[in-house]
């Protein structure tokens, strides 16, 4: 089963960086939603459930158990044990390995043309979209993406702001 398309749908929904989106594990998983654990500082928070997430975790649980049953491994006892995100030998899949494999699938994407070289987007640029498709107001989406400082927003957020005339 193809993975990328579990990493693009967690980041965006849970507006992660590719490495908190490849750190989840069992224990994240919460009934009200998943539980972000941010990186570089900013604050965690729980990205409430919806049916694309509960799609993409259910494909990672499924394969990881097709995984662990075809290679006969055991199934960890603690849930922080058990990553999603796992390689083809049932081991968390490492970093560089989900970098190189995103880089595989956007190339793809390009000679397929899905997109176009000016659409090109990277694993971090999931948080970006998720955050600037995020509804409500500013600190709604300061909140959304787990930032200390409303700035942050700013980078983050890529919507136009609509502004009245200078007169009628």
């Amino acid at each position: 089963m193809n993975i990328k398309w579990c990493v693009l749908e967690i980041g965006y929904q849970c507006r992660l960086r590719g490495i908190e989106t490849n750190s989840l594990t069992d224990a994240d998983l919460l009934p009200e939603g998943i539980r972000c654990n941010r990186t570089k500082g900013s604050l965690a928070n729980i990205t409430g459930w919806n049916q694309r997430l509960r799609d993409a975790v259910a494909a990672l649980i499924a394969r990881r158990q097709a995984i662990r049953d075809k290679k006969k491994l055991p199934i960890p006892a603690k849930p922080e044990e058990r990553h999603l995100f796992v390689n083809e030998g049932g081991s968390h899949l490492a970093k560089s390995s989900l970098d190189s494999s995103w880089k595989r699938f956007i190339k793809l994407m390009l000679s397929d043309g899905v997109i176009e070289e000016s659409q090109r987007f990277g694993l971090h640029d999931l948080k970006r979209r998720g955050t600037t498709d995020t509804q409500g107001t500013r600190a709604d989406k300061q909140e959304a993406g787990g930032w200390k400082d409303a700035d942050m927003v700013d980078i983050y957020d890529f919507s136009i702001p609509v502004v009245k005339p200078v007169s009628d």
